[in-house]
């Protein structure tokens, strides 16, 4: 991560402890591009993957593509 949040702990979350690095940034920005403004931004445009809801799904999040289980297993993170 870099800019002027590279080192700030408005990036901390509560799993940033289960991370090599404290401040750590995003995986999979394969959407990315200069704004006319100046600024950079990247995205993930199949983000829903890394998301599940093993109760009720509802419409919105079927239409969008949130299952009940992940690939990345990212659901089976326990909290702290």
């Amino acid at each position: 991560m870099g800019g002027p949040l590279a080192h700030s702990e408005l990036t901390v979350t509560r799993f940033s402890h289960l991370t090599v690095a404290k401040h750590a940034g995003t995986l999979n920005n394969c959407g990315n591009g200069y704004t006319p403004w100046g600024t950079y931004l990247t995205c993930e445009e199949n983000w829903p993957g890394y998301f599940t809801n093993t109760g009720t799904r509802t419409e919105e999040q079927k239409r969008i593509g949130i299952t009940k289980s992940s690939r990345y297993k990212m659901g089976n993170v326990s909290r702290p």
